[in-house]
């Protein structure tokens, strides 16, 4: 019975036009409703649409194959099963006047580098909101097929809805801030200063390095000026095994006043969740952000010692 409604469904959508073919400019080449058809999409989907791509061939493994008369019913194909997302159909019919079909679960959002020029080939992706690109300063568009929406990978220094904010490092990396300006609650050593507590710095023992081990250890930074603080960068112990695993911030702006960083009206002190091993980045963003001129990053937590590199940002 469901195989008879398909065939019904097909040859209706045949009909009344809406696989009629477009000009080769327009985007959007076909559209149908599917929203009451359970074997097509289900009803929070709404609708499948194509854009068509001439002479185009995304070079990925298939998860299903099949031969046809027309591309169009390839477009009935993936649009009835969910995991298709893109689509590969050839363009020249074989001695039986069938034409190659290769339904995809992955598209040029995620493979822009194996789309190829291909003669007699018709590549189609299902039109989302990443299309056109949503997200700015070079972040990647994950679509959400389901609800018609999307979330934009930022690259590092954005954030954002579209990845529109920037970040500004505000020198703990590059040495703008001075070594003076870095100091902490103790150090282990001469070879675990605070000053090399800096992201991604290699030099002598690989971090700054507490010298107490317990709750209240702090990396401090002296910015130099009142700044707008929006986001917060850590690293453990350059290829030891050490590294803070949680903190929380205090700042002030004469040092000498301090206040905790709390999320939200209640006072509540902010824990942050910081690194997993030592070298890996992370980051935290503050919402909302602070200003200050002086920075603590509080140890709350660690695995082994307590050892820390890090970066502060400001934002636009």
């Amino acid at each position: 019975m469901k195989s008879k409604k398909f065939a019904i469904l097909v040859s209706l959508l045949w009909f009344i036009g809406y696989f009629s073919a477009p000009s080769e400019s327009q985007a959007i080449v076909n559209k149908f409703n599917a929203a009451n058809t359970s074997n097509i999409r289900d009803e929070n989907f709404g609708f499948a649409r194509f854009i068509k791509m001439p002479n185009k061939y995304l070079d990925v493994k298939p998860f299903k194959v099949v031969l046809g008369q027309k591309y169009k019913a390839c477009l009935v194909d993936c649009a009835a099963d969910r995991k298709c997302v893109s689509l590969n159909s050839g363009n020249n019919p074989n001695s039986s006047g069938l034409q190659l079909c290769e339904l995809l679960d992955t598209n040029i959002l995620n493979n822009s580098q194996l789309l190829k020029n291909k003669d007699n080939f018709l590549h189609f992706i299902l039109k989302t909101a990443c299309f056109p690109n949503p997200c700015k300063n070079q972040g990647v568009c994950i679509p959400n097929y389901t609800i018609s929406d999307y979330t934009c990978n930022c690259r590092r220094g954005f954030d954002g809805r579209n990845c529109e904010k920037e970040y500004h490092s505000l020198g703990m990396e590059d040495g703008r801030i001075p070594d003076s300006q870095i100091t902490a609650s103790s150090h282990y050593s001469i070879y675990l200063l605070p000053k090399y507590g800096r992201l991604n710095s290699d030099l002598e023992g690989g971090s700054w390095t507490a010298k107490r081990l317990g709750i209240g250890e702090y990396l401090e930074v002296d910015i130099g000026t009142n700044t707008t603080i929006c986001k917060i960068a850590t690293q453990g112990r350059q290829n030891t095994k050490q590294w803070v695993t949680a903190y929380s911030i205090h700042y002030s702006s004469d040092q000498s006043t301090w206040t905790t960083y709390s999320a939200n009206e209640n006072g509540v002190e902010k824990v942050f969740q910081a690194n997993n091993d030592e070298n890996t980045v992370v980051c935290n963003i503050l919402r909302p952000p602070f200003s200050a001129r002086y920075v603590r990053v509080v140890v709350k937590s660690w695995r082994e010692h307590i050892s820390m590199r890090i970066e502060l940002y400001s934002c636009d």
